[in-house]
């Protein structure tokens, strides 16, 4: 316990001492910009924080353990879409000098659209940081014999206190902090295995082949319904998952709008870069448990955790406790101050009402990861990383599609707005539920949401044909 309260404590006053060196004169330059003086490397970092969040500290470790690195695919499908936005939607946004992304909502459509399209999304998000709360209180729970229910409010007590601290430029330099935390506990963590633990490498590699472990193409279908392995339907989803969460998405577009077009350009392609890196590291992890508990049955979804907690020396469990504290906290700061943002300048509360917003969201996000905590028990797939995405991606096909038509129109009819932004995420989340709790079909994410995205993009140009022909007979 020691080593646990020790570096658990250093990292605590550490955080707290990099938020408070980081507090300015909250103008609303600063509170939404930070002042634009962020750099390309703390805001590419800070990005990947947060990415990064307990989904992968668990949830890769058990793809590699129970198959192969067959989800490193998805990372191609990241970089091309972030290389995607870097060059088309990026500098619009940085040219138009908005605080909030659906503020260019606002210009095309209307202020009611530019609400209602903040409002969803700040649900959709809630529901998103749900998902990454339960997995990091899932996953402390294991180690500090707590209820799952109990480390929830807990840790988003712990969030809340740091992030009122500063503004944006507290979020970027903490998230820095703690994508370095995150990966250093990993990477020491791989050193152990490597240096510390008797066994072949030669061994390894053999067994690893042998059970195509290392496999991330070759003997996968190009095409699935309902298979998380298929390579084409896997690459259109994570290309499209991209193209939303990082060109619609308020918590990730808030950073690459505190610097300017190079460096936010440079940060964005470069946290895809990342993407590699942190994922490769932990299918490694997940390679490794895969060959150690060979023959063994265990659960895949408690496999690391499980090998953490019983196998490691003391010293080491604590670093990667902390680790994971790190993982959580860089998702949760960033969703609290994005969605406090919405608050401000997209439902027009006002500056001094940050404290508030920041509680409000705070718990709204306690009760989501409670209803999470229910779904996964509930749910037939116990696939941890990709039901997570899963969830966080219901709402994304209706915002991708308001968006891409408001980029071509950019002056839109606000009701056919409206009624695209709706079908996209209620036919996302029919599929999903049909797909996650039902024997109807069994649909993965790489098809629904692409097939919803495109059912109602497809809904809004039949809507905008129809409105031009009645419009073109009311003048004649």
């Amino acid at each position: 316990m020691f080593w646990i309260g020790l570096l658990t404590a250093s990292y605590f006053i550490t955080l707290m001492t990099i938020a408070w060196k980081s507090k300015r004169k909250l103008n609303s330059e600063e509170v939404f910009f930070a002042s634009r003086k962020m750099t390309s490397s703390s805001v590419c970092f800070s990005m990947s924080a947060t990415e990064i969040s307990t989904v992968t500290f668990v949830g890769i470790p058990q793809a590699a353990f129970a198959s192969d690195w067959n989800a490193l695919f998805l990372c191609v499908g990241f970089l091309l879409g972030k290389i995607t936005i870097s060059f088309t939607i990026l500098p619009l946004y940085l040219k138009l000098k908005i605080a909030s992304v659906y503020e260019f909502i606002g210009e095309t459509y209307g202020p009611s659209t530019q609400k209602l399209t903040a409002t969803l999304f700040m649900t959709g998000r809630v529901l998103g940081s749900g998902v990454r709360l339960f997995l990091a209180a899932y996953a402390l729970s294991v180690f500090f014999s707590f209820s799952t229910s109990l480390m929830i409010p807990l840790l988003t007590l712990t969030v809340t206190l740091y992030t009122l601290t500063g503004g944006l430029r507290s979020v970027i330099q903490t998230d820095t902090f703690q994508w370095w935390v995150f990966m250093g506990s990993a990477w020491i963590l791989l050193l152990y295995i490597f240096f510390q633990t008797p066994f072949d490498l030669n061994d390894l590699y053999q067994w690893l082949h042998h059970h195509q472990k290392l496999n991330w193409t070759s003997g996968h279908p190009l095409w699935s319904w309902d298979r998380k392995d298929a390579l084409i339907t896997g690459f259109i989803g994570s290309f499209l998952l991209t193209l939303a969460s990082h060109g619609t998405d308020q918590d990730v577009i808030q950073r690459l709008l505190a610097t300017r077009t190079r460096s936010a350009q440079k940060a964005l392609i470069g946290s895809g870069i990342l993407n590699f890196v942190v994922w490769i590291t932990f299918l490694m992890i997940g390679s490794y448990l895969a060959y150690r508990y060979d023959g063994q049955t265990i659960d895949s979804s408690r496999v690391f955790l499980t090998y953490i907690r019983t196998e490691l020396p003391l010293a080491l469990q604590s670093l990667l406790i902390v680790g994971l504290f790190a993982a959580a906290m860089s998702s949760l700061d960033s969703t609290l101050w994005a969605l406090t943002t919405n608050l401000i300048v997209d439902l027009k509360w006002n500056l001094k009402q940050k404290k508030r917003g920041v509680y409000l969201i705070a718990i709204a996000t306690a009760l989501s990861a409670e209803i999470v905590h229910q779904i996964f028990i509930w749910s037939k797939s116990k696939e941890i990383l990709h039901l997570g995405i899963s969830m966080i991606t219901v709402v994304y096909a209706g915002l991708l599609s308001l968006f891409l038509f408001a980029f071509q129109k950019r002056k839109g009819n606000e009701q056919i707005g409206k009624v695209g932004l709706l079908l996209g995420i209620f036919s996302a989340l029919i599929l999903f539920l049909l797909s996650e709790f039902t024997n109807l079909f069994s649909l993965s994410w790489y098809v629904w949401y692409p097939g919803s995205f495109i059912f109602s993009y497809g809904m809004m140009r039949l809507l905008e044909k129809m409105n031009e022909k009645q419009t073109r007979q009311i003048k004649l």
